[in-house]
């Protein structure tokens, strides 16, 4: 039994590292349909997206870090 738990530990972790990841990172100052076109295409190219969102970039902002 132990064997066997070890063995789909080990299947999960390499499912995992074959996993395709994107990383979309942007001010989003305001979000808009070119920001979504771009989400909804990524996530057909990964299995998962990571959307990260600048808090600091010198650009002058409308929206806050909060509302973003």
């Amino acid at each position: 039994m132990r064997t066997q738990h070890k063995s789909l530990a080990c299947r999960n972790m390499q499912m995992e590292w074959k996993m395709k990841t994107g990383l979309y990172i942007g001010i989003f100052d305001p979000m808009n349909l070119g920001h979504m076109d771009i989400i909804e295409r990524a996530t057909k190219l990964v299995d998962r997206l990571i959307i990260a969102v600048v808090k600091e970039s010198g650009a002058p902002t409308e929206i806050s870090m909060e509302n973003r």
